[in-house]
């Protein structure tokens, strides 16, 4: 047993050990320090953290985002609030420069309920925002939205609420 973890850690640090005679690269830098000196322009990829009330991904949810093209982002989430797991779809419509913008979004979330009583069929819900960002050069962003969003569900069940969120992200 003590030859297989001594032949774990050798084998662990052969692997990432530059070989023999070769010097460790200088002028590669470390793959978080070329993240971070990357302009933020160039960054198409973001993860946020969002908290609020009525929000596409409930009171605290996570957000996944990709942005091809300045003006426009496709963001997917998850959550957790008073109707269930939440899960949204939201394409946006970004406006300004690089560091700030104002953000118009239009989505569909659904609110599946998870163990309550009595257990309800999901609830399908539109959601529409109007917010802004900044985002740092380093990648760090902040994020605040406002809104309105309203079930896809007819007569008794339609609700409709005023939406708000904060979220702190990384774009990468």
């Amino acid at each position: 047993m003590r030859a297989a973890g001594a032949a774990i850690v050798c084998l662990v640090e052969l692997v990432g050990s530059p070989a023999r005679g070769d010097a460790p690269d200088a002028a590669a830098p470390d793959t978080a320090e070329a993240d971070s000196s990357r302009p933020v322009d160039d960054r198409q990829g973001y993860v946020r953290v969002d908290g609020g009330f009525a929000s596409a991904v409930g009171a605290v949810g996570v957000s996944f985002g990709y942005s091809p093209v300045d003006l426009f982002a496709l963001e997917a989430g998850v959550g957790y609030g008073p109707t269930g797991v939440q899960v949204s779809l939201m394409p946006r419509l970004q406006m300004g420069d690089v560091s700030d913008r104002f953000v118009l979004g239009l989505g569909v979330s659904v609110g599946i309920d998870v163990g309550g009583e009595p257990s309800r069929d999901p609830i399908p819900w539109i959601n529409g925002e109007f917010g802004y960002e900044h985002r740092w050069d380093f990648g760090l962003c902040l994020s605040v939205a406002a809104g309105y969003t309203h079930t896809l569900t007819g007569g008794d069940e339609s609700v409709g609420v005023p939406l708000g969120r904060v979220g702190v992200g990384y774009w990468f």
